[in-house]
């Protein structure tokens, strides 16, 4: 152990200035020093080996850190690592300051950032494979790995920018008072009770899975999803950028504003909550709905030369707004009626609706029942009356 301030001695720093190789096992390396620790030179520990810097002042290295053991750097003031250290164990890194790399850190165990109230940039290829940030006061943290990242309980101060080579999940919520940013190559599944205020942005870059869980209301941000989307917010979902998903969407939460020019290539599921909650959808290509669930009023929009095709039991307590030709494979429920764009008169009986692909039943007169909205077309829509309970499944 090497110290300085301590009783006795006058305070200063430490300049480590000759190679430290240790070959026994499990010794430790302690530098604290009232000033600033500046390691100038290689250290390289033996099995077991733990190395804990503490500083008042900055820490800095210009050579690299073997440390099998865990590793636990603290500065009163920045932490500036410039090398591509070999930290094999755990390592915990609490800054005052700033918190920044000019090279990559190779971590086998958890890693732990805290900065105060201190942005935190860690943007080189590092081999992460789980990690834990706080800092506070406005500042952002972004950190990439480049194999997949666990992340653990962590507390950002404003933006969040998360960039793995891999999978990015989580073992503990995240508390994000600004936007979020999540790129991986797999899947994203975030599915803890997190605080995400801002907007969160996902890409997958290939065909992943996206899940999030969100405590509060959730703002979706501009994301390109290769495979499915899972939404789950205990409050209403909006959106300020466009969401592009290669299968299936599904959204649960308070009233639902998905206004944007979205491109949901397969079905998307609806669920909102409580009976007050409204759902508006716009979907830029032709849109498949399935099985939902909608507290008052759903409306659909789509391109005027588009179809909206339901495959799901879809039931809303006010009403529907269909503005496009609609294909139905199970049923549509709405206790008063199903009103669309425009004011023409006409009312066509809603009655024995039945799955598309089979032949419609037969009312008391003998005519057939429609199989299908009749004329549910963009700006020359019909409105019709809702008398047309979900039929049962065995009659069809």
């Amino acid at each position: 152990m090497i110290t300085t301030g301590n009783k006795g001695m006058q305070p200063g720093d430490i300049t480590v200035l000759a190679p430290i190789v240790s070959s026994g096992s499990a010794a430790s390396l302690a530098f604290t020093a009232a000033g600033s620790v500046s390691l100038k030179v290689s250290i390289t520990l033996g099995s077991g080996g733990n190395l804990i810097v503490s500083a008042s002042g900055p820490v800095s290295q210009t050579a690299a850190l073997t440390v099998p053991g865990a590793s636990v750097l603290s500065s009163g003031t920045s932490i500036t690592l410039t090398q591509t250290n070999q930290l094999i164990g755990a390592i915990t890194f609490d800054s005052a300051g700033a918190m920044t790399q000019t090279g990559a850190l190779n971590v086998g165990g958890a890693a732990s950032f805290t900065a105060g109230a201190n942005p935190i940039a860690l943007l080189h290829s590092n081999q992460v494979t789980a990690a834990t940030f706080n800092n506070g006061l406005r500042n952002d943290a972004a950190f990439r790995s480049a194999t997949s990242l666990q992340l653990g309980f962590s507390a950002i101060g404003a933006n969040l920018i998360l960039i793995a080579n891999g999978a990015i999940s989580q073992s503990g919520p995240l508390v994000v008072p600004g936007t979020s940013s999540f790129s991986a190559v797999g899947n994203i599944l975030l599915t803890q009770g997190n605080q995400f205020v801002g907007a969160a942005s996902f890409n997958t870059g290939g065909p992943y899975d996206v899940s999030l869980s969100n405590a509060r209301s959730t703002v979706m941000g501009a994301s390109s999803i290769g495979r499915d989307l899972v939404v789950t917010s205990s409050g209403p979902i909006a959106q300020v950028g466009i969401l592009s998903v290669g299968r299936t969407a599904s959204f649960t939460g308070g009233s639902t504003s998905l206004t944007q020019a979205n491109q949901f290539s397969n079905r998307v599921d609806l669920a909102s909550s409580p009976p007050t909650s409204d759902v508006s959808l716009v979907n830029a290509i032709p849109l498949i709905l399935g099985a939902s669930t909608i507290g008052r009023n759903l409306a659909l929009s789509v391109p005027a030369d588009s179809t909206i095709t339901l495959t799901g039991n879809v039931s809303a307590s006010l009403s529907l707004t269909l503005p496009a030709p609609v294909s139905l494979s199970d049923y549509l429920s709405s206790p008063r009626s199903l009103p669309t764009r425009s004011n023409q008169r006409s009312r066509p009986s809603m009655a024995g609706l039945t799955r598309k692909g089979r032949p419609p039943a037969r009312g008391s007169t003998g005519a057939p029942r429609p199989s299908m909205v009749p004329a549910l077309r963009s700006r020359t829509s019909a409105t019709a009356r809702s008398a047309y309970p979900s039929a049962p499944r065995s009659a069809i």
